[in-house]
């Protein structure tokens, strides 16, 4: 019985933190999409093309939950930042 109340506690953290994180994702998200709306750039721009595979990305994250997904998107925002700093 005792194993049975840790599982239902640590399965209850654990979908709080989901939660928590998919709020998380949910704000990044909107965030890129605020800016991507301000950009006064053709959508055909490495800049805006690398700022949308970034969107996209946080999205997969945010659905997938999986840490592999997670992983990826960090990968992604590196690569966001080193482009950044190449054109700057």
């Amino acid at each position: 019985m005792q194993s049975l109340k840790m599982f239902i506690f640590l399965f209850h953290l654990q979908s709080y933190a989901t939660d928590e994180i998919t709020q998380i994702y949910d704000k990044i998200a909107r965030e890129i999409e605020q800016h991507l709306h301000t950009v006064m750039a053709p959508p055909s721009t490495p800049q805006v093309q690398a700022l949308h595979s970034l969107l996209e990305a946080v999205v997969v994250a945010r659905n997938s939950k999986e840490v592999s997904t997670a992983n990826a998107l960090l990968q992604k925002v590196q690569f966001v930042q080193s482009f950044q700093s190449a054109v700057n």
